[in-house]
């Protein structure tokens, strides 16, 4: 048999629905002001999350059926991205900030059913960072879901700037094939199903050997 193909959905990530900003503004660009207080800024002017003193965790949680909207799907994974720059805002702190990016797919009841956790504690410029996770066994989106990412960090060096890590061009996609045909588990699943009409027939045969003339005994 063929390969199942399998395809990936655009970004579900909109930026504009990020949870655990302390506020969508302009970065004010000095030394010690942040329109979010000790809470991370969606700087609107560079779509860029940026940390400030204060522990946060910011991020997003996509409905798989939302993001499919189609019955007969099974999803086969996702794939994440983004540029994480590390540098203390070029200030002259000694430490090094740490970020933790965690993403993940569950079903319906809330299990896990792939995850994805990556510490950042070294300095750098604009870095990609990426992967895709892929389940052993695709998972059916009638059974619900979500799939999400988030960034947990804050400025270590504890200043009222915007000193912490950045986080910007975050991507998140659902791959996804088409489920396996339920006429191939059940010919009887619908009267559409090929061999439905000898399914049937040989059903009624096996409860009652009168109900056809040809049926065995």
């Amino acid at each position: 048999s063929n390969a199942q193909q399998v395809d990936q959905t655009g970004n579900l990530i909109d930026n504009s629905q990020w949870t655990g900003v302390g506020a969508y503004a302009p970065d004010p660009n000095d030394c010690c002001s942040n329109p979010g207080g000790s809470q991370p800024l969606y700087d609107t002017d560079t779509d860029t999350i940026k940390f400030s003193y204060g522990q946060a965790t910011v991020g997003q949680i996509i409905g798989i059926n939302n993001a499919l909207g189609s019955s007969g799907l099974q999803v086969n994974g996702y794939t994440w991205s983004y540029w994480l720059r590390n540098n203390n805002d070029g200030s002259t702190q000694t430490g090094v900030d740490s970020l933790t990016s965690y993403s993940y797919l569950k079903d319906g009841a809330g299990n896990i059913l792939t995850d994805n956790t990556i510490v950042h504690n070294t300095k750098m410029d604009w870095t990609q960072f990426s992967g895709t996770q892929t389940l052993s066994n695709p998972y059916d989106i009638a059974g619900g879901g979500t799939v999400g990412i988030q960034f947990s960090s804050r400025d270590g060096g504890f200043w009222a700037g915007l000193y912490g890590p950045e986080v910007n061009g975050v991507s998140l996609r659902l791959n996804y094939s088409a489920g396996e045909d339920p006429c191939i588990k059940d010919p009887l699943s619908s009267t559409s199903c090929p061999g439905y009409a000898e399914a049937y027939k040989s059903q009624q045969c096996s409860m009652n050997p009168l109900y056809d003339t040809t049926c065995p005994g």
